[in-house]
């Protein structure tokens, strides 16, 4: 999945994923998260019209009305729940997408299912000497 951006001036959109942009997405999203209205410097002249988009945006305001969210999204980013802004919801929504997609992840599983998987031979093998 990816994190979506429009430009409300001109109808421009982009779209960031770990697929699409490689090693630097983060970079990427950080860029555009620079040029909108949840940069830190927007009120500042910095907003270049670049918006979250509206689904992502209605999902980023029911967690921050919603307590336990709220509470899961500051435990994440290690912001105090006042001090919370749109952008570390962001950064828990990307946290949230890249789930099981982490590939040192991925690699653990893939060797603990090869390593049940053996153990699996070793009982049946064991199985096997005793009923002889």
């Amino acid at each position: 999945m990816a994190i979506l951006f429009e430009n409300i001036d001109n109808g421009d959109t982009y779209s960031i994923s770990k697929e699409s942009d490689g090693k630097y997405y983060r970079d990427k999203i950080d860029a555009l998260v620079n040029s909108s209205d949840l940069g830190l410097n927007h009120d500042r002249g910095q907003d270049f019209g670049i918006r979250l988009d509206v689904e992502q945006k209605a999902i980023i305001e029911k967690w921050e009305e919603d307590p336990k969210m709220v509470a899961e999204v500051s435990e994440h980013t290690h912001v105090p729940v006042d001090d919370l802004r749109e952008s570390n919801f962001l950064d828990y929504l990307l946290y949230t997408q890249e789930l099981g997609q982490n590939e040192d992840r991925i690699t653990r599983k893939d060797r603990e299912d090869k390593q049940n998987a053996y153990r699996e031979r070793v009982k049946a093998a064991k199985a096997s000497k005793k009923d002889k």
